[in-house]
């Protein structure tokens, strides 16, 4: 936003260079940029943030300079043309929804004789690049750079009826703007309105039907309040921009609105020659709520790290505006209508550390306990996962904390967009556990991975997709190189991952993660089309579990003892759910059990597969005789028919 200096100096007894002004404004916040010369003035023009609505004004601007220079504000009459000929004609106003406009007035200002755009104020609006058009029109510009509050003026006699209604436009209705296109209306779009139809689109821009000209001799002066979702959603609907909707979009202060109507009455009645004033046409209330914040003194000292008085800090909150009362130890800040970002005690600590100067603050940490101790060995724990990760193959991914699903579906799917079609990523992280101290949630150091694309397997081959199987082998070799055993997967029903691949991972009986490949709804939502494989593991459980040393275990002098089954089972039963009941079955005389045929074929019974295992069996202290394995056979047969319907092929 633009501002003028000698616009400001009507506000604030400015006598410091303009390049001084701006590089202080900047310093508390207002980025201004280096002065340009506009014939006997200065224009700075400021970066206004969306949080800050009240700069897009002289006076706001002002504010904020009253409290860095310490200089006291003035603020602009508005006497609202007290000793005009009172106005007997009435308009009505009718709101037809209070929640996209709270608050609706008009005045109708009657004979007024129009005049050229007086001078000062024909060249602060050139100074801000825009273009005098006619005084009553000039004059609600000049108000909204003033104080903020845009108004509309629309030509009295051309309004149809006696009724202004603030309603949504209805269907085939169109207007034509005052910069001479025409617009098609929809039900979303806020519209003033009146016996024939539309007069403006609320809050955007006025229609030509009603437009002010140097003929105009009443004028019907528009103020109030509109919600920034109705004027955002129709000046982007129809591409259509103005220094109205810019501000209405951010949230005009509702205490602005009666100040706005009154200062440009005021301006008229001025310079330029008025019979009569009407009564405030209005409809609603300004939407302005009084709020009080509690601030602490020492609670000021703990996170600045400097002490200040409270005559310092009651200074610097009321240059900005603020009303501050004593109490105790503590100063009870009321907070007015212009500053809504201003909601807890570390936003007036903000306030304070800007205008006092971030320069002079100390340079300093403050002394504070963690909240929670990690034991020294996790850092290196974490950092060989991390260098395991690599070795395998895959990026790492550094997204916010503890997200970590979500952040790597987004990180696929960037990446997919952008043409990366081959991807593995990890993620070391936090993430929310079970509830722990103080009924908080634990914070549990997790990995998690994630594959899509091919798999090359060197150079002269083209690869193949990746599978679920790739990354339940890096999981397993993970595992190992930690020296963890026991590491197993079992059939689950994860939310995120799909009923066909949903794994849990399990050191023993306990849980310890999830494997599996991404729901294709949840890939539709990130526009995955290739499927995504997914696991997250609990680092800390796996830790717990490793071996403090990796040791020789001798090998069995006894025999091992092989047996493979073939069975027919129904063709939803997973291989991995039926190779976990084999060892729950057979117990510490089984050594290992593998998968080495699935074979599906219509020769075989409809709905039926058949897998092949192999058994190893071996004892640490004799050598096992065919009965006591046959007897085991038969137990492990037993529960497969009884669990899974299998069955000898």
């Amino acid at each position: 936003m633009k501002v003028s200096l000698n616009w400001l100096k009507d506000y604030i007894d400015l006598k410091a260079p303009v390049a001084e002004v701006a590089h202080r404004l900047t310093m508390a916040g207002l980025e201004a940029k280096v002065p340009e010369t506009v014939g006997q003035d200065s224009v700075m023009d400021i970066e206004i943030t969306s949080n800050r609505p009240d700069w897009l004004s002289h006076v706001g601007v002002a504010r904020e300079a009253s409290a860095v220079f310490r200089k006291k504000l003035k603020t602009p009459v508005a006497l609202a043309g007290a000793k005009l000929l009172k106005s007997e004609k009435i308009f009505r106003i009718a709101i037809e929804n209070l929640k996209l406009c709270p608050y609706y007035s008009a005045v109708l200002v009657e004979d007024v004789q129009n005049i050229p755009t007086p001078d000062f104020m024909k060249k602060r609006l050139e100074a801000l690049g825009l273009r005098p058009v006619n005084f009553p029109v000039d004059v609600t510009n000049y108000v909204l750079h003033e104080i903020g509050q845009p108004l509309h003026a629309f030509d009295a006699d051309k309004i149809q009826g006696d009724t202004i209604y603030i309603r949504p436009a209805r269907k085939g209705e169109k207007l034509t703007a005052i910069d001479g296109r025409d617009y098609e209306l929809i039900s979303t779009d806020l519209v003033i309105a009146d016996a024939s139809g539309p007069i403006a689109i609320a809050g955007v821009m006025g229609g030509k039907t009603t437009e002010v000209s140097a003929k105009t001799k009443n004028i019907l002066l528009e103020s109030a309040f509109f919600q920034p979702v109705s004027v955002r959603t129709a000046s982007r609907r129809l591409n259509l921009m103005s220094d109205s909707s810019y501000r209405f979009e951010r949230k005009v202060d509702p205490a602005g609105v009666n100040l706005g109507r009154d200062r440009a009455v005021q301006l008229m009645a001025e310079y330029m020659s008025v019979g009569k004033l009407s009564k405030v046409f209005k409809s609603g209330k300004p939407p302005v709520s009084s709020k009080k914040i509690s601030l602490e003194l020492d609670f000021v000292k703990k996170i600045l790290g400097i002490e200040l008085s409270a005559n310092d800090v009651t200074e610097i909150l009321k240059y900005l505006g603020l009303g501050v009362t004593k109490k105790k130890s503590a100063l009870v800040v009321d907070i007015p209508s212009f500053r809504p970002d201003l909601l807890v005690p570390v936003d007036l600590i903000e306030e304070i550390a800007r205008i006092y100067g971030y320069d002079r603050l100390p340079e300093s940490l403050p002394a504070l306990e963690p909240l929670a101790k990690l034991s020294e060995s996790i850092f290196s724990e974490l950092d060989q996962v991390k260098r395991l990760c690599v070795g395998a193959g895959f990026n790492e991914a550094v997204n916010f904390s503890l997200t970590l699903k979500q952040g790597l579906i987004e990180n696929v799917s960037r990446n997919l967009n952008l043409g990366n079609p081959n991807l593995s990523f990890f993620e070391v992280g936090r993430v929310y556990g079970a509830e722990g101290v103080n009924k908080l949630p634990d914070e549990i150091w997790s990995l998690g991975l994630a594959m899509t694309g091919k798999k090359l397997l060197n150079w002269k081959d083209k690869g193949r997709a990746v599978t679920l199987f790739d990354l339940k082998g890096v999981i397993q070799s993970l595992s190992g190189e930690l020296s963890v055993s026991d590491i197993h997967f079992v059939e689950s029903r994860h939310p995120f991952l799909a009923d066909t691949a949903n794994l849990q991972i399990r050191l023993g009986l306990e849980p310890v993660g999830i494997l599996g490949e991404l729901q294709s709804e949840i890939r539709a939502r990130y526009d995955i089309a290739e499927k995504v494989f997914l696991a997250e593991i609990d680092l800390e459980l796996l830790f717990k579990r490793r071996a403090i040393k990796k040791q020789f275990t001798p090998f069995s002098k006894y025999p091992v003892v092989l047996r493979d089954l073939a069975l027919l089972v129904p063709k939803q039963v997973k291989a991995g759910a039926l190779m976990e009941q084999i060892r729950h079955t057979s117990g510490a005389l089984l050594k290992n059990v593998e998968l080495f045929d699935v074979f599906e074929s219509d020769k075989l019974p409809a709905g039926i597969k058949s897998l092949g295992v192999t058994m190893h069996f071996q004892s640490e202290e004799r050598t096992l005789s065919s009965d006591e394995v046959n007897v085991l056979q038969e137990k492990i047969l037993s529960d497969l028919k009884a669990q899974f319907g299998a069955y000898l092929r």
